[in-house]
């Protein structure tokens, strides 16, 4: 009604599309995971699970206050590897 001048004494209200993306992205929906799916591992070393450990209180015998943990999910072998921190 504006734009055609239908009314008079209408203040004319512009309506800037400013789109944040942050709140796009927010708004946005994830897909589920299926809870049904199961993870089968039929080949060595695929995938390897990796735990580091924090600062030991104690350290070793050869003064290693951490150490690496890997496990291969096929496998369940087990490697430990010490580290030095100086």
């Amino acid at each position: 009604m504006n734009e055609k001048d239908l009314v008079e004494d209408l203040s004319k209200i512009s309506h800037e599309s400013k789109i944040c993306e942050t709140c796009q992205q927010g708004k946005q929906t994830k897909l589920q995971f299926s809870k049904n799916q199961v993870w089968i591992v039929d080949q060595k070393l695929q995938p390897i699970h990796t735990y580091v450990c924090d600062p030991m209180k104690i350290e070793s015998l050869n003064g290693n206050k951490y150490f690496f943990v890997f496990i291969d999910d096929c496998t369940r072998m087990c490697w430990v590897y010490f580290i030095k921190f100086e």
